[in-house]
């Protein structure tokens, strides 16, 4: 079995806290974790099988905002 992803070095569970505010890590995108070669094979695996693969916790964070 192959390793599909790795723990980001630069957040905390995907947050960065900065004072008092929190955002999600722009490393990793908010995940926490960042996809090995491996990780990202199996994602496109799975994209053209018709998997939905949900946005991340950054991209919603920036939605969110466009919204509001």
């Amino acid at each position: 079995m192959g390793q599909y992803d790795n723990k980001c070095r630069q957040c905390d569970g995907g947050v960065i806290v900065n004072g008092e505010d929190e955002e999600a890590c722009d490393v990793c995108r908010g995940y926490g974790y960042l996809l090995t070669v491996e990780g990202h094979n199996l994602i496109e695996f799975l994209k053209r099988r018709g998997v939905h693969v949900p946005m991340s916790p950054r991209d919603e964070e920036g939605l969110r905002g466009i919204i509001e």
